[in-house]
């Protein structure tokens, strides 16, 4: 057990039902605290509670209302219904007041832990997510407030102020002990480190670093973002020399990029809270930060690239302010798109998985803001079938464009390249691409568009895709594509989740019927 565990609160009027459930949870490994008086438990609930089981015969009159108002009181608690035959009336009440399960008095061994693992796993799913919102919500107003500072500086002291303030927001919203800002020393040809924090030595005095030697080297070379779990075992990394330089193995890394260039490398290491390793949403996040900082110092580094005539101030109220992906050649009308930061599409992908429960509800929310923000239509979500046959529609917006197709072949078009191997998929000209399939790669008419298509990961495994089709002339932004897929793979995950939850007990109480029948 480690400190983290949520515990299972018992709340049941027979003090030695109460002790038998106690003994079951403890032998299944789950931490459980118990009592028989509703009120004084609740007044000194530990903040780690994550699941309440609930003996309906210990609430009164007064109490009918307790399931809703616990709920409104702790968000994410979930709540496990007990109930004898004298109780049963109350089990319906208490499953719409928000009840994520009831089990039947006396309980089954099996059957409570199953339940209450199930309970764990959905609680564990909203704080991951309202957690994720909330570092969102964090890395928004550091940005804003990164922007609003170096709006009223020039020059150096404005390069400074944003090197120093990104690497101050990176360490802040990642929880990291350690992180730094590597830019490119264009006359020498080498990475130098401009800012950091967690270290004893100034910046200045850390060894530059050649292009292609390193892990940051690597990366900027290569302009790919890299998650490293474990140093000793990723092959990427294995062979580099980390010794007494960080206190975990596990890292991030971004390049930054100005227009589409690699210009520098943002990291992230060593985790306050101990041995914890990054994850993919770190990684997402580090991502938005490093495109916020690209498009930040694009204007302070790239400017002696900038004609006279031809230099603009760059508008610090939108730091992200155009898309960038395939843009045909020699075509005129193809224009960037201006769009929300890709921080603000982030978030509202994750809002919508916090603001509703429903599957259905919760796909269709994320679709709608998809069309809203790209802008796109129709943007819609395949799912694998359940015997890895064809892509099935789950759910779609059609924002009033046209449809997409009911179901697609798999191993086709570029959309069965994205499922085959989880690579995203982002061009103006899907037609231009040997690999487009017309019946695949087209929504419901047959008309061709810009495509964004993303996959949709569950536990390491792609089991879907997400696919907007953009209006006419507008680009698909592949850093933005990289950046909002893992948020729509973890809200994703939630809704499956909680569709199994429920599937699952649905199957109980039907076995439970025919036992009794």
């Amino acid at each position: 057990m480690t400190r983290r565990d949520p515990i299972i609160m018992i709340l049941d009027g027979h003090s030695e039902s109460c002790e038998a459930v106690r003994s079951i949870l403890d032998e299944a490994g789950l931490r459980s605290q118990g009592g028989s008086d509703i009120s004084s438990c609740l007044k000194s609930m530990d903040t780690a509670v994550g699941v309440v089981l609930l003996d309906l015969g210990l609430v009164k009159g007064d109490q009918a209302d307790l399931v809703s108002r616990l709920i409104d009181q702790r968000p994410g608690i979930r709540i496990i219904a007990m109930a004898d035959e004298s109780a049963m009336g109350r089990v319906l009440d208490a499953l719409r007041e928000g009840a994520c399960d009831y089990l039947a008095k006396p309980l089954h061994a099996e059957e409570l832990t199953l339940s209450v693992r199930r309970a764990l796993g959905y609680q564990a799913l909203w704080a991951e997510g309202a957690q994720l919102k909330q570092r969102l919500s964090l890395l928004g107003a550091r940005v804003e407030a990164l922007v609003a500072r170096a709006g009223g500086q020039r020059g150096e002291n404005r390069l400074a102020l944003v090197r120093e303030g990104v690497v101050t927001a990176v360490a802040e919203v990642l929880n990291a002990e350690k992180a730094s800002l590597l830019l490119l020393d264009r006359d020498e040809d080498v990475l130098r480190v401009v800012a950091w924090s967690g270290r004893t030595l100034k910046p200045e005095e850390a060894q530059p670093l050649d292009i292609g030697d390193g892990v940051a080297g690597r990366i900027f070379e290569n302009s790919e973002a890299w998650l490293v779990e474990d140093a000793s075992v990723d092959p990427r990394v294995a062979s580099v020399d980390r010794e007494g330089r960080y206190r975990s193995a596990s890292f991030v890394a971004a390049p930054v990029l100005c227009s589409g260039r690699s210009m520098g490398v943002l990291c992230a290491t060593d985790r306050i809270s101990g041995g914890e390793v990054f994850c993919p949403e770190d990684l997402a996040i580090l991502r938005m930060l490093a495109a916020q900082l690209g498009s930040l110092l694009e204007p302070l580094l790239l400017q002696d690239e900038i004609a006279p005539e031809e230099s603009t101030e760059v508008d610090l109220d939108s730091p992200y302010s155009s898309l960038e992906g395939h843009k045909p050649e020699g075509d005129p009308e193809v224009k960037d798109v201006e769009i929300d930061p890709v921080s603000d599409l982030a978030r509202a992908i994750c809002q919508a998985a916090v603001d509703e429960v429903e599957p259905e509800r919760v796909i269709q929310g994320i679709l709608q803001r998809l069309v809203h923000h790209l802008p796109a239509a129709p943007v819609s979500i395949f799912l694998v079938g359940a015997e890895g046959g064809s892509l099935a529609l789950e759910g779609q917006c059609d924002g009033g464009v046209a449809g997409d197709r009911d179901s697609l072949l798999p191993g086709k078009g570029l959309t069965g390249h994205v499922l085959r191997t989880g690579q995203l998929v982002a061009t103006a000209e899907p037609d231009a691409d040997p690999r487009f399939e017309a019946e695949i790669d087209t929504a419901l008419d047959g008309r061709v568009r810009p495509l964004l298509c993303l996959p949709l990961t569950l536990r390491g495994r792609v089991v879907g895709v997400c696919r907007a089709f953009l209006g006419e002339n507008l680009v698909p932004s592949v850093r933005m594509a990289e950046v909002i897929a893992p948020a729509l793979s973890a809200a994703l995950r939630n809704a499956l989740l909680y569709r199994s939850l429920v599937e699952a007990i649905e199957d109980v109480a039907q076995a439970r019927r025919a036992a009794r029948s």
